[in-house]
């Protein structure tokens, strides 16, 4: 798709009022365990994952797996319901517990902005991540700026959803005269998708909080995230698969003078965009730039309109097994969610979306109940549309947007306000420092159905971003 075929959102003409709905502060990111690295019990298919030896994801760059422990405390909730057997009973069952998760999230953010009750706990969860570094140290990259990128999924999807785009965006950049490089990006995952789904699998409740999504984030910036992308005289390849914490002080450090040696490009979809943003407005010197890919991010202006239960339903009673891999495609392409995807990107979902049971089947690594839950997420949205204008303006913010009217629960949250119109007023309520693009044809799951054109969004910006004076870049 020609970049040339997208659109620009102008300004608007006016600003929209609206009513505080009093952000929280998030919770202290506190150090973490010096033990904690080590303590995950690692499942056999787990050791298999990890222990390989580096994947050749090009020509020029391998792909290396890591485990970090996610922020404490954090929200848990009840633990995971099973559903019954029979498909009565597991539609009964799905219609109850829908009615019982929606009225204990109502019940939480009522806590929650009265300051009310305190539902934190100390429980260890962990963050599975993957590491894309580059292999080749010539000399062809010295004269460029090395910067490292950390992308961040959205609800539902494994954190290796990005490498369709990925790989465009790295042939783009090898192949182009460009002031920069990427030595390192990094695609962080969810304590509640993909893999750490099933390595937090017993420990994941019926209540989950993006707040605590940021919170992991930072927390794997400030206190995991090695301090340079390859150190002189290093094996690229050598890190640990528990990455060890760094010092205290050097922690303390990023917190307010961001790193010594990397300048942080982050890229978050959807909810992912939502709590990255909420992070870089909690601690902005780690970030240089932020991509958000068409973010959820909504004004409240009816709190507690969207829980009606019915998208709940709908994810709670979605197929999430198959007898092999083929079927699951199949049926997955007919997922209404997913039948704009690209094939590259659906089969990337199959194969890391997956995993093989005891049975012989193939099932989804994120259970349909705690997907769900996950996307019973209306506070943070709101308190993070409100916090834009506060997010530092040395931050570049570029939004990439869907080129199609936003999902129909957008219009419940805001009454209805035109789709241009609100999305105008989103990408430019922090005005400073800001460029925006919709991706024409493409609906709210760019990095899924365009990510040739993300890619080259991506590849485009950053060259303007970090060109020099002497030679700008136009978008």
């Amino acid at each position: 798709m020609p970049a040339s075929a997208n659109l620009v959102v102008p300004r608007p003409n006016t600003t929209l009022k609206v009513s505080s709905v009093n952000p929280r502060m998030l919770r202290p990111v506190l150090p973490p365990s010096r033990s904690a690295s080590s303590a995950v019990p690692l499942p056999s298919r787990f050791r298999e994952l990890v222990n390989q030896p580096p994947y050749q994801f090009n020509n020029l760059y391998v792909r290396t797996t890591h485990i970090v422990p996610a922020a404490t405390p954090r929200v848990i909730g009840n633990p995971e319901p099973v559903p019954p057997k029979g498909k009565e009973a597991k539609n009964t069952w799905i219609k109850r517990t829908t009615q019982d998760v929606v009225g204990m999230r109502l019940a939480y953010d009522r806590r929650q902005t009265t300051l009310e009750g305190e539902d934190a706990v100390d429980t260890q969860l962990f963050n599975v991540v993957d590491r894309y570094v580059l292999t080749d140290q010539s000399d062809r990259w010295h004269s460029r700026k090395a910067l490292t990128l950390l992308a961040i999924h959205g609800n539902g999807c494994p954190r290796r959803i990005w490498e369709p785009a990925l790989r465009y965006l790295l042939q783009m950049i090898e192949a182009a005269d460009v002031e920069y490089f990427i030595p390192e990006i990094w695609s962080f995952e969810s304590v509640n998708s993909g893999d750490s789904a099933m390595l937090n699998s017993g420990k994941l409740g019926d209540l989950f909080d993006w707040a605590d999504g940021s919170r992991d984030q930072l927390n794997f910036l400030l206190h995991y995230i090695p301090d340079e992308p390859v150190a002189n005289g290093v094996s690229p390849t050598s890190l640990p698969v528990h990455l060890p914490p760094v010092a205290e002080e050097e922690a303390h450090r990023r917190t307010t003078h961001g790193f010594r040696h990397r300048t942080f490009v982050a890229m978050g979809h959807s909810i992912g965009g939502c709590a990255l943003a909420r992070a870089a407005a909690d601690t902005p010197a780690l970030f240089s730039s932020l991509i958000l890919l068409d973010p959820t991010l909504v004004p409240n202006l009816f709190p507690g309109a969207p829980y009606d239960g019915r998208f709940t339903m709908f994810i709670m009673g979605r197929m999430s097994e198959w007898k092999d891999r083929e079927t699951a495609r199949r049926d997955l392409a007919r997922y209404p969610p997913n039948r704009a995807w690209d094939p590259e990107a659906l089969d990337t979902f199959v194969q890391e979306g997956l995993y093989d049971t005891m049975d012989g089947t193939v099932a989804l690594k994120l259970s349909a109940f705690i997907e769900s839950v996950a996307y019973m997420e209306f506070l943070l949205i709101g308190e993070t549309w409100e916090l834009l204008p506060t997010i530092d303006e040395r931050i570049s913010l570029r939004w990439v947007m869907s080129g199609k009217p936003p999902e129909s629960w957008v219009a419940v949250m805001t009454g209805g306000l035109e789709e241009h119109e609100l999305i105008a007023q989103t990408v430019w309520r922090r005005p400073t420092n800001a460029s925006n693009v919709r991706i024409k044809g493409a609906g709210h799951s760019i990095p899924q159905e365009a990510p040739k054109a993300l890619a080259e969004d991506v590849f485009m910006f950053l060259k303007q971003k970090y060109a020099t004076p002497s030679t700008p870049a136009k978008l």
